[in-house]
């Protein structure tokens, strides 16, 4: 049997590690990293001879995955092969999937995919199996989740070319359930399967952080992308990161959750080679923290992480939302305000931020559809469906809120003069943005001009690659 998967990401750990344990199983697996701005144009020879198509699907790719699906049955016919979506789209929406493909995958996929390809056609009974049958959805409960996480073989690295970073997962799951998060909707999925959030073993990470080490000797840093990784207790960080200093010695970025960082377990990350850290402080509204994202971190928390990371010489990052319709402009103004109280000097204010995306069956996007706030859209081709790119964000002052799956019923034009200022406070003096919070008119000019700028640097960029891309198409 012949099995193509498909991921629109070259860091798609998921889509890997079925691949490898696929192959360590026995099947013969083709895994393609497909570029999502040329889903249309992929040449589709490699499917010609394989029984079940595999494609990981987000959200924020349900556009290619849908364009990709349609040109394949196009090209064979339905069902020759076999379309198979999986991942978190597929977990929440399977009908939705089902459009465009043969079967959607509901929950952790290494198992069922096993038990499909190992039976398959008889695929219909197994666990985490989706279907529509005479346009009724079938939908089988997922398998249970993998408590094991050390049983699987190390990811398969086929296309990931030659990276200077490596991302790693040592756990799964998150202790929290933030009501705008994937998180909120699998927590409820899994109710009473057991603990959600489990952990790798040290002997497991390091194991393959060593083959990463191995084929990719370009590697300069590697990057731990759990949830947080700080819900590991000091005795469990000093254990791993002991061991990780010594046997593998790279710097390193993660990801934690402001409640769980420590003097403590920062020094440990520290001395083992911690450069970056990204932690999530969404808002500086204690009250949309508190009440609509469900997240009971007091900003006096946040404060003490910079001071900690800062005292510690490591360089913090800043989750921030934007243009939550739950949050008027007064919050986003205490964002400013309290971004401006940070005990960090200009150059050590590094924010990540994006609009507030409505996940499917996310508590945040159940309330923002009975409260009118967004409709989904209905009966349009994965081609016209809008999607937010890298610069469709108030850092890059575009506060465009189109969504690949909702109608938008609100404005964020009356927080535009707030998120522009966030968006300058890691390049400008704190006195000078100061200055700009009661001079909106000024402020107005200074977005329009950078907006102009980057959106031709953008265009610059996309031209540029096309150009490059249309040599190597002549080349071959």
């Amino acid at each position: 049997m012949k099995i193509s998967l498909v991921t629109f990401d070259r860091n798609s750990l998921g889509v890997r590690q079925i691949s490898s344990y696929l192959k360590q199983k026995g099947f013969s697996v083709d895994l393609m990293v497909v570029d999502p701005a040329r889903a249309g144009e992929i040449d589709l020879a490699r499917f010609g001879e394989a029984d079940l198509v595999g494609i990981g699907v987000i959200t924020d790719r349900f556009r290619c995955a849908g364009i990709l699906a349609g040109r394949i049955r196009e090209r064979f016919g339905a069902g020759k092969p076999a379309i198979i979506f999986g991942g978190p789209h597929a977990t929440i929406m399977p009908r939705s999937c089902l459009e465009f493909c043969d079967y959607a995958v509901k929950g952790e996929a290494e198992e069922t995919m096993l038990h499909i390809c190992s039976r398959f056609p008889e695929i219909g009974a197994i666990n985490g199996v989706c279907r529509l049958i005479d346009g009724k959805l079938i939908e089988n409960p997922p398998a249970p989740l993998i408590q094991d996480l050390d049983k699987y073989p190390v990811l398969d690295f086929t296309g990931y070319g030659a990276p200077d970073n490596y991302n790693i997962l040592a756990s799964r799951g998150c202790p929290y359930s933030c009501s705008y998060c994937y998180n909120n909707y699998l927590k409820k999925l899994y109710h009473g399967g057991g603990p959600y959030l489990r952990k790798r073993g040290v002997d497991g990470i390091l194991i393959e952080l060593k083959a990463a080490v191995t084929a990719f000797p370009g590697l300069k840093r590697i990057s731990f992308y759990d949830d947080t990784l700080l819900a590991r207790s000091a005795r469990e960080l000093a254990e791993l990161f002991g061991r990780y200093r010594a046997e593998i010695g790279l710097p390193f970025f993660c990801l934690a959750s402001p409640g769980q960082l420590t003097d403590e377990k920062l020094g440990i990350l520290a001395q083992a080679g911690l450069e970056r850290i990204q932690i999530g402080m969404q808002t500086g509204s204690e009250p949309v923290n508190y009440k609509i994202y469900k997240r009971p971190v007091p900003n006096s928390k946040i404060t003490e992480c910079a001071e900690l990371c800062l005292a510690r010489g490591v360089e913090v990052y800043f989750d921030v939302i934007f243009n939550n319709p739950y949050e008027t402009a007064g919050d986003v103004g205490r964002t400013l305000d309290f971004l401006l109280a940070l005990p960090l000097p200009r150059g050590k204010i590094h924010l990540q931020g994006f609009n507030l995306i409505f996940y499917p069956g996310t508590e945040i996007t159940e309330s923002a559809v009975r409260d009118g706030y967004i409709s989904e859209k209905r009966g349009s081709a994965p081609d016209r469906l809008t999607i937010q790119g890298i610069s469709n964000t108030p850092l890059f002052f575009d506060s465009s809120l189109d969504n690949p799956l909702w109608n938008i019923h609100f404005s964020s034009e009356e927080k535009e003069h707030f998120n522009t200022l966030i968006a300058l406070t890691p390049y400008f003096p704190k006195f000078l943005v100061r200055f700009l919070k009661g001079r909106p008119g000024t402020v107005c000019v200074i977005r329009l001009v950078l907006k102009t700028f980057i959106r031709i640097i953008v265009k610059y960029l996309l031209r540029q690659d096309n150009i490059v891309m249309s040599f190597f198409r002549r080349l071959r």
